[in-house]
Formats: structure tokens, C-alpha cells, sequence
């Protein structure tokens, strides 16, 4: 999936050990490049999603947060 800075997107899996973010959690893209966007999440957590790494996020729309 394509994503833009400013996409709001809800985490639906995380598979970095040494990060401890909860599935669910909502966020907002603040960088994108070749390996992934970045996401800010609403617990201050900033952190790259890789999905060949299995990451997991799906873009929401305003009125579901």
C-alpha cells in the first residue's frame, strides 16, 4: 500500500522486539522512503514500519478515529 506524510494509520502489527507499541494504536505518517513510511504514534513512539518484515498498518479515514 502506498502511503503519504500526514495519513493517519492504524498499527496492526509491529514486529520489532525491542519496541512495545499496541496493535490498534493510531498514528500519522511523518516520512516515507524506499524501505517504508515512518509513523508517529499518539503514545510519542516514532518508529519505521518495514513490511517485508512483516510490519502491518492500514490507512483510516478521520471519522473512524
Amino acid at each position: 500500500m502506498f502511503f503519504q506524510v500526514g495519513d493517519r494509520v492504524r498499527l496492526g502489527k509491529c514486529n520489532d522486539p525491542y519496541v512495545k507499541i499496541p496493535v490498534g494504536i493510531l498514528g500519522t505518517v511523518v516520512f516515507v522512503d524506499a524501505s517504508g513510511p515512518t509513523v508517529k504514534w499518539d503514545n510519542g513512539i516514532t518508529i519505521g514500519i518495514i513490511e517485508s518484515a512483516g510490519d502491518r498498518i492500514e490507512k483510516i479515514e478521520k471519522e473512524k478515529e
